[in-house]
Order: structure tokens, then C-alpha cells, then sequence
């Protein structure tokens, strides 16, 4: 499916559409993140007449999105199933896979408030906490505010630390349910199994 351009004559249909925005710097690389977000119908001071996305901005006369927000439909086939709102991914950035099951991980990202507190203005197509992990044993790496750091220490072990088809690096069978620490990199480095 192909991207379109948002604009107030060409919106998504209400329910779930992918969203995503032009490059730019998250952490300290380059990329364009791509998020599934809710559209639904708002208001524009009156009845709900309109189909917005829920990120959109009402400052009490119109209602805007982001400069350069594109969106396509989003089918049951997506894998976004696995994504918590708001939750991003990162076409075009692949981790190595996971060093104990030899597994693609997932490399996601989302948006934590710096202040903690309430606001009027959601952000969470500016992603500022990034993880890496595993969908099958859960092996993961802590979250990071610098997605090339992050993507640094998952990469980093040698062939050596490569799992074998029949047992993960942990010595357990792979899919034994076991998830012992992982040999690779150990819970002291800051991975939780």
C-alpha cells in the first residue's frame, strides 16, 4: 500500500491507519519512524462531523496535524497487532537477531513526557525512548534515549555468540520455555530475560 499525503480533503477513514512524518533525527540517527495511530470523528466546535487523527491539535478554531504527515490504510495483515499505542517502528534499521533464539527482534520506540507531567499536547509521532527486543523469549535491552547507542550494544557480539538452531545461548533447547541469563551479553551489561 502506498503512502498519501494528509490534507482536509484526503483524510483516513475512522478507525486504525498508519501514520509516519519526514526524516529526521531521533536520538542520534537519521530515520523515519512509522506508527499505527486511532482516527476518529471530532468536532470542530460543534457536533462530531470530522475524521481526525486522535494526535491532531484543536487550538479552539481548526484543527491541525504535523507538517508533512502522511498516512495509508492499515489491513489485518500489519504486524502492528503487537504494538502499544503510540508505539513505533523502524523500517529500514534491523538489529542482529536475538542472541539467544536466533530470532528478528523488535525495535520500537515511544514518546515519555521530559517533565512528567499532565499536557495539552501529545507528541507521539516524536519518538524519545527506544528499545530493542526479542518477540519470542523476551530478551531485551533497557530503553535508551540514543537509538544508535541502543542499536551499538545490541549489535555488538561476535559470531561466537551466535545462537546455534537446536540450543540458544543460554544452553537450554530453543522453545523450552527456559530463559535463563543470557551467556551473550549477562544481566549485569543490562539485559532482562
Amino acid at each position: 500500500m502506498t503512502w498519501a499525503p494528509f490534507t482536509t480533503d484526503h483524510r483516513p477513514p475512522t478507525g486504525l491507519a498508519w501514520f509516519r512524518l519526514p526524516e529526521a533525527v531521533y536520538g542520534s540517527m537519521t530515520c523515519r519512524p512509522e506508527w499505527v495511530g486511532q482516527v476518529s470523528m471530532h468536532g470542530m466546535g460543534y457536533d462530531d462531523a470530522e475524521a481526525w487523527p486522535d494526535m491532531s491539535d484543536w487550538n479552539g478554531y481548526q484543527r491541525t496535524v504535523p507538517k508533512g504527515l502522511e498516512w495509508r490504510p492499515f489491513s489485518d495483515m500489519d504486524k502492528a497487532a503487537d504494538l502499544k499505542k503510540d508505539e513505533h517502528v523502524f523500517p529500514g534499521i534491523t538489529p542482529n537477531p536475538c542472541p539467544c533464539c536466533g530470532t528478528p527482534p523488535a525495535l520500537t520506540g515511544r514518546y515519555q513526557d521530559p517533565g512528567g507531567g499532565a499536557r495539552m499536547w501529545t507528541a507521539p509521532f516524536r519518538p524519545n525512548l527506544f528499545k530493542v527486543r526479542c518477540v519470542v523469549c523476551w530478551l531485551a535491552m533497557p530503553e535508551s534515549r540514543d537509538l544508535k547507542a541502543l542499536l551499538d550494544r545490541w549489535n555488538r557480539r561476535t559470531p561466537f555468540h551466535l545462537p546455534s538452531t537446536t540450543h540458544g545461548c543460554c544452553g537450554f533447547p530453543v522453545g523450552s520455555g527456559h530463559n535463563g541469563t543470557c551467556i551473550a551479553y549477562g544481566q549485569d551489561e543490562g539485559i532482562t530475560p
